[in-house]
């Protein structure tokens, strides 16, 4: 098998179908997968990170007979490490400091907190894309897996928090996006940290 890694839209995501069961999910951006073999017009491969990993998977291919599985890989990077000062409304970053919050009456614990790869587009988001291309894109802040109504742990652009680390200059989620979505933990399911203060 050859690896590769999912391409998407400028949204950040692509639909793919679950094999054999014919479900449809969505994977997000550079996750790895194991190329198999294209069949009548569809690329079959194996999810090698993330919430699916280990799942068998296929995708129609792109016009003019080109994949969304892109190669070579692009160049992953180590695990990152964020600092969220809830006092001081500061998300530490490695491209620098950006305003964030928490809501007041349920904020988010002190402590270390895994940040995982995306499990899931969220259109609560939707609004913001016009500001933030990958608005829709959030990192779950703990163990387990991200739930679609379910976990109020994220990290995310926005301006309101359910007690989430809410990135609130929209004009930089793009860029820490960038830098989280080629970050990999090992194990395959996380991009790095995350360490809440008070």
């Amino acid at each position: 098998m050859e690896m590769r890694y999912v391409d998407t839209d400028n949204s950040g995501w692509l639909r793919v179908k679950l094999e054999p069961i014919k479900t449809i999910v969505s994977l997000p951006q550079y996750i790895k997968v194991s190329f198999s073999e294209r069949r009548s017009g569809r690329d079959y491969f194996k999810i090698e990170e993330g919430v699916y990993k280990g799942k068998n998977a296929s995708v129609s291919q792109k016009t003019g007979a080109s994949s969304w599985l892109g190669k070579p890989l692009p160049t992953y990077r180590g695990p990152v490490a964020l600092t969220f000062k809830k006092g001081e409304g500061k998300l530490i970053t490695s491209i620098g400091t950006l305003t964030a919050t928490t809501d007041s009456g349920n904020p988010i614990r002190n402590g270390r907190h895994p940040v995982q790869l995306p499990a899931f587009p969220h259109d609560l988001a939707r609004s913001y894309i016009s500001r933030a291309s990958k608005a829709m894109t959030w990192f779950y802040l703990g163990t387990g897996n991200a739930i679609p109504g379910r976990n109020d742990r994220y990290l995310h652009p926005g301006r309101i928090s359910a007690g989430c680390v809410t990135v609130t200059d929209l004009s930089k989620w793009d860029a820490l996006y960038a830098v989280l979505i080629v970050s990999r933990a090992s194990g395959g399911k996380n991009v790095g940290t995350i360490t809440v203060q008070s």
